[in-house]
């Protein structure tokens, strides 16, 4: 027997899940690993948009507006097993602000049950929902100079340049050329300092 929980609009210390978490948690339990498979199963229920559009979706900054288009969602995330539950479907259709279910629209969801959402499936979004937040936390800060370039300064004495010009011309591994560039650079370096 299955212990049910209030619903997410009923529990004052909960806030309701937002569309992004609910849209990312379903397309992966759904098994949609790339938003171009995710795409191909709307193309195949005639609805068809961008790429960068799921992408908006899952990070926030787009919601659906489209009533239809998320009833589509909600058949797709049922026929692959991972919405079980009309609470569920209910769930992600306030998310995006718009009404729950009605009568016509359940009876075109014919394996949505109505019983209330396990309080198994609600702890595994709530999990989900921790563990993502927790991984934007850690991810580290893109850096706005990440095609920096370089520039080093070093004295050589003339021994160990000559050891590492001969080298370079012996050895074409990746440090190989790494030092001819470095030779290289050198090079042009005096030749312009002693013009």
């Amino acid at each position: 027997m299955k212990i049910a929980v209030t619903n997410w609009n009923d529990s004052a210390d909960k806030a309701p899940p937002k569309f992004a978490q609910l849209f990312k948690f379903y397309k992966s339990k759904s098994g949609f690993k790339t938003y171009s498979h995710f795409a191909k199963s709307l193309a195949e229920k005639g609805i068809v948009y961008d790429l960068s559009l799921f992408s908006h979706w899952q990070r926030g900054s787009r919601v659906p507006s489209n009533r239809e288009l998320l009833l589509t969602m909600i058949k797709i995330f049922t026929e692959a097993g991972s919405m079980k539950y009309q609470d569920q479907a209910n769930l992600l259709l306030r998310s995006a602000d718009k009404k729950i279910l009605t009568y016509e629209e359940k009876e075109k969801l014919p394996l949505l049950q109505c019983k209330q959402t396990p309080i198994s499936i609600e702890s595994e979004l709530e999990k989900f929902m921790i563990l993502d937040k927790t991984n934007k936390q850690l991810q580290p800060k893109k850096s706005s100079n990440h095609h920096m370039n370089l520039k080093f300064s070093f004295v050589l004495s003339l021994n160990t340049f000559l050891y590492f010009e001969k080298a370079s011309r012996e050895n074409h591994s990746t440090k190989a050329g790494f030092l001819r560039r470095l030779i290289e650079n050198h090079r042009n370096s005096v030749n312009i300092n002693q013009n």
